[in-house]
């Protein structure tokens, strides 16, 4: 029979979450391949968007069953980095490691940083997670006092983190700054820039809303005021800490600040207010805090009860202290821990557990200083080969660099080259553009000279038949009629009749004087274009036919002599269209300039005509030769039963 799951015991309950969330990574891992070993890895198959909430799911979830199964926990986040490695998912990455690595032993740390930093290093989609490997290790080399080795990983994490995850640049600032607080020379310099990274860590967590690091900020500002021996400062600023770190469930920080108050506390002399913080701080042993920082609250409350003469108790806390120095392999905590006993030992009158401790003491700060020697040739060695590194890589660089040089000479060359034969190019073409420009002008200048002696032409005609009407024809009229007059004063029988012929001859004279007048009229010949329209109006205004207004705004004697026969010309040919076929009774004739331009309109209230039917008579067609001969152009509107109006457009340029 199943039991409901309200009834089943919390390991159980547990041991049955962790199988579901396996099973959850078991089922991406079906729909995804796993890593390859490098030189055969298949190329990234990426997550979807349901595999990426899967696997931050798993790590959210395994993060919360680590207090209570700790195993389980890490098995989870193993696979969850394994599919976030083969998925090419940096986010998985760095979420896996900041849960996971707390959780590990320092040997496994490694093992695990080693195995990522491979495949980071050869894979482009995952350099970005080198930056949170860089930063682990400066972790791992901070807490085992290797603090010049510490720096190098940070100092290689900022420039990924500012390239990569920005928001990431508030964690390494954070812990850079906390490993200037450790080292041990130049403190009040080492405070200075560890204030100045942490101002710069509390910026980017700010801007990110990053309320985690904004709490470790505050824990480490109270650090450098506790040194500093300002110890209200300290004290406001780790309460502020304590209480975001509580509102968050952010449980590491919320361990930290509370031995970091108990800390003030002892240092203070307060050491009954102490003992609460760091009982707190000690009281839920499963909590996924790094034992570096549970043996420091455990070590202070072994302090805090020697200083109030409560043995029992601290030699409780110091043996515990002790036990977990050499389970993590905390060598300062060993030493230290041993140095306590001792002393507690004494003030007991134990001598051999006091002296036995001693001894330890001893051996271990003689172990210690052996090791930090070894340390220390070990990061000249370190040294050595950054240098010789540094040198193959500047090499190299100079390499490149003069590879490149040689390139960038090449590709200016080139691209001088292209530029000169685009100059070419654009000069021939500008001098083609100029040569045919110059040959337009030319052949126009050639048709405004043949329309100028054409036009001349015609004109020296009209001008010899005005002459030969007027003193040919007309002068014999008039011979005839000063004849007749003469004939009239003598007896004929006829008079009237002879009246008659004389009143026909004084027509034709008349009608011949205004032939001689059409063909050149007297103002033109004075070169008065105003006066020889006007007079041409007023003659076709008096013989009742058409009437036509005149309208002139512009200058016309501005206008060169042959081409003031050239308008009075057009606008003739226009009337004499509008009396032969538009039936009009109304004409307007407007002259205006604008700029360079010299506008002729002449319309009519006639019948029009279809532009689109009928095509130009032969008087058009000639009128819109002169026109286009001389650079102008004609634009002729008309409708049926709708009249007609006809623009010639002249440019003043060769007019004037």
């Amino acid at each position: 029979m199943l039991l409901p799951v309200t009834l089943l015991n919390r390991p159980v309950c547990q041991v049955l979450r962790a199988v579901a969330l396996l099973g959850l990574l078991l089922l991406c891992a079906a729909q995804q391949p796993y890593a390859q070993p490098v030189g055969e890895r298949k190329p990234l198959q990426y997550t979807t968007m349901g595999d990426t909430t899967a696997l931050l799911r798993v790590i959210e979830q395994a993060n919360s069953l680590s207090a209570s199964n700790r195993d389980s926990a890490i098995g989870l986040l193993r696979q969850a980095l394994t599919r976030s490695e083969a998925s090419a998912y940096v986010t998985g990455i760095r979420r896996g490691l900041n849960v996971l690595l707390p959780l590990l032993q320092d040997a496994d740390k490694n093992q695990l940083l080693d195995r990522l930093e491979s495949s980071c290093t050869q894979l482009q989609a995952l350099q970005p997670a080198l930056a949170v490997i860089y930063n682990a290790r400066a972790k791992i080399s901070q807490l085992k006092e290797q603090y010049e080795l510490a720096g190098n990983y940070y100092m290689q994490a900022i420039p990924l983190a500012r390239q990569y995850m920005p928001d990431y640049l508030a964690t390494i600032y954070n812990n850079y700054a906390a490993l200037l607080l450790n080292m041990p020379q130049d403190s009040l310099d080492h405070n200075k820039k560890s204030l100045y990274y942490l101002d710069k860590a509390d910026e980017v967590a700010r801007k990110y809303n990053d309320q985690k690091i904004i709490t470790c900020v505050l824990c480490n500002k109270a650090k450098i005021y506790r040194n500093q021996g300002r110890y209200a400062e300290s004290m406001r600023l780790a309460q502020a800490g304590l209480q975001l770190a509580r509102q968050h469930h952010f449980a590491q920080w919320e361990y930290v600040l509370l031995n970091n108050i108990g800390d003030l506390y002892h240092l203070t002399g307060q050491y009954e207010k102490a003992i609460p913080y760091l009982e707190e701080a000690i009281a839920n042993p499963n909590q996924p805090v790094d034992p570096y920082y549970r043996n420091m609250a455990i070590f202070t409350l072994g302090e805090v009860h020697l200083k109030l003469g409560h043995y029992k108790k601290a030699e409780q806390y110091f043996l515990e202290s002790l036990a977990a120095a050499r389970r993590y392999g905390i060598g300062r905590d060993l030493m230290e821990g041993s140095r306590k006993l001792a002393e507690l030992y004494a003030a007991g009158k134990d001598y051999a557990q006091a002296y036995g401790y001693q001894l330890a003491y001893s051996n271990i700060s003689d172990s210690l200083r052996n090791r930090e020697v070894m340390d220390n040739v070990q990061r000249l060695e370190i040294k050595y080969r950054s240098a010789e590194k540094d040198k193959e890589l500047l090499l190299s660089k100079l390499h490149i660099e003069q590879q490149a040089k040689s390139l960038h000479n090449k590709n200016t060359i080139i691209l001088l080259s292209i530029a000169l034969v685009l100059v070419l190019v654009l000069v021939t073409l500008a001098l083609y553009s100029r040569f045919r420009q110059k040959q337009k002008i030319l052949l126009r200048e050639e048709q405004i000279r043949e329309m100028q002696a054409l036009m001349q032409g015609e004109e020296q005609e009209r001008i010899r038949l005005a002459q030969d009407l007027h003193d040919g024809i007309g002068g014999m009229l008039a011979a005839v009629n000063m004849n007749m007059n003469v004939a009239e004063k003598k007896d004929f029988e006829d008079k009237a009749g002879l009246r008659v012929i004389m009143q026909m001859i004084e027509q034709t004279a008349d009608e011949v004087r205004k032939t001689s007048h059409n063909l050149m009229p007297s103002a033109l010949l004075r070169n008065n274009l105003k006066e020889a329209l006007q007079y041409y109006c007023d003659n076709i205004n008096r013989s009742g036919a058409l009437f036509i207004d005149l309208d002139i705004h512009c200058d016309p004697d501005k206008i060169r002599t042959p081409y003031k026969t050239v308008v009075f010309r057009i606008v003739q040919e226009l009337i004499q269209n509008i009396l032969k076929h538009a039936s009009a009774t109304y004409a307007v004739v407007s002259l205006e300039q604008t700029r360079d331009t010299l506008n002729l309109i002449v319309e009519d209230n006639g019948l029009g005509f279809d532009l689109r039917e009928k095509a130009m008579g032969f008087g058009l067609e000639n009128l819109s030769y002169r026109v286009k001969g001389l650079g102008g152009s004609v634009d002729i509107r008309s409708e049926a039963e709708a009249g007609t109006s006809i623009t010639v457009n002249l440019d003043m340029t060769t007019l004037n």
